[in-house]
């Protein structure tokens, strides 16, 4: 039964994908042909030289703290290719990737208390994750694509997850889906074609990547919870 449901779920994920990528083509024609690809370029090249008179320190600090206002960090991460070019933009992203954790952490760290409180007094307790888990956890919740950056800092930091494991997993997890987003945006940007095939495939290898590691994860987690029998000794 589990297993069903877990392939009808996989079907359904893969048939909102091919809608949402045949929506998406629609609305580049659409995009495309009113405007034209002169038009196009013309827009993205302005975009990238207001951008690019914006100081690297500037960017860095949006991405560390814009992303808890709401702004989307994959926006962020596109633009800077277009901005910096994708090396410089790559080290400016990443050190704001690492800022921005380090914020989230502290903001979730000092939300775990009153949560906790407040729980309690409702007759619950945040759950534990067991010390050997806390990798599998952050890298779960960093691979998979769902919750955005700032969600999944505050739930790592609430969950209780150790400082530096939070750190040592988080960012290289992350750094190779900023490298898709900055390749991406720079090869929008700059009308490289070779480029952003390499931007979106490293995307799209991660995000297999993640459901594969999601089926490794969960069907270790059913045969840990599996009941073993045990037979009472003979008289």
């Amino acid at each position: 039964m589990p297993s069903r449901l877990l392939a009808r779920l996989s079907r359904r994920q893969i048939i909102l994908a091919v809608v949402a990528l045949l929506l998406l083509a629609l609305l580049g024609g659409f995009v495309l042909h009113e405007i034209g690809l002169a038009g196009l370029k013309s827009a993205l090249h302005r975009v990238a030289d207001a951008c690019a008179g914006v100081p690297p320190p500037v960017f860095v600090l949006a991405v560390t703290f814009l992303p808890y206002v709401g702004v989307p960090t994959s926006a962020l991460y596109v633009v800077s290719g277009g901005a910096y070019g994708h090396w410089p933009a790559l080290g400016w992203s990443w050190l704001g990737l690492f800022l921005n954790m380090i914020v989230g952490y502290g903001i979730g760290s000092w939300l775990r208390g009153p949560i906790s409180r407040w729980l309690e007094r409702r007759g619950y307790r945040l759950p534990e994750v067991p010390p050997n888990e806390n990798w599998r956890l952050i890298l779960l919740i960093r691979i998979l694509p769902g919750p955005p950056l700032v969600v999944q800092n505050l739930l790592l930091a609430v969950a209780g997850v150790p400082f530096l494991t939070y750190l040592l997993v988080s960012m290289p997890a992350q750094m190779l889906f900023v490298l898709g987003f900055v390749f991406s945006g720079d090869a929008l940007f700059k009308g490289s074609t070779g480029l952003l095939i390499t931007g979106v495939c490293l995307l799209v290898a991660l995000t297999l990547l993640a459901h594969i590691a999601k089926t490794i994860y969960d069907k270790r987690r059913q045969a840990t919870a599996r009941p073993t029998i045990t037979t009472p000794p003979l008289p």
